[in-house]
């Protein structure tokens, strides 16, 4: 089977309130790639049967974010049925989010160590944290600088960092490599962007 996959320019603006779950995993994947993640990509298919994250930021150092698009309540209780739910099941993504349209879950069904996010806005897409890890920025008072303040809601440290150790870097490898394969097929020579650093004075 083969992938097919959405970059996170392909998103045509639809009304906030219709929005269909391949817009907001293309949300989802623009929300990503803000906070650091320098692979994000959306609308994941066809990964050889195993694990097809709807939207997968991937950090340098190899951090894992893994959204679940929900737009219906069924679509939420079936995806705790999938194998590599299970308690002792390692899967994809050192953080786990479950990201919704407005008033679609609450925080207190949210399964232990998952975030919640959901789109809000009326012509602009803006993603609220109902459970997970809140980045306010403040100006400071008397000098002229931000910082970034982090806090957690709905959740403590420990559940916060629960994947942490039970990411299965297999699975995001295999997702990667079929990235890959596909960019390859579709005429986009990879190896052009591998081995980009230079040695200052070499070219």
């Amino acid at each position: 089977m083969g992938l097919t996959l959405q970059m996170i320019g392909d998103c045509n603006m639809t009304p906030i309130d219709q929005l269909t779950h391949d817009e907001i995993a293309v949300i989802g994947a623009r929300k990503l790639k803000n906070m650091g993640y320098i692979a994000a990509l959306a609308n994941f298919a066809g990964t050889a049967g195993g694990e097809q994250p709807d939207t997968l930021g991937v950090k340098s150092c190899g951090e894992t974010f893994l959204l679940e698009v929900k737009v219906s309540r069924a679509d939420f209780l079936a995806d705790a049925k999938k194998p590599w739910r299970g308690p002792d099941r390692r899967a994809i993504g050192h953080y786990r989010a479950y990201l919704t349209p407005k008033g679609l879950l609450k925080p207190s069904e949210i399964p232990y160590g998952w975030q919640l996010g959901e789109v809000h806005g009326k012509t602009k897409p803006v993603i609220k944290v109902l459970k997970g890890q809140i980045v306010r920025v403040e100006k400071h008072k008397t000098f002229s600088f931000t910082a970034s303040i982090k806090s957690l809601v709905n959740c403590d440290e420990a559940e916060y960092t629960y994947f942490n150790d039970k990411c299965s870097q297999q699975s995001v490898s295999g997702c990667l490599a079929a990235v890959i394969d596909r960019i390859h097929a579709d005429g986009i020579d990879v190896s052009s962007y591998a081995g980009r650093s230079k040695i200052r004075g070499q070219r």
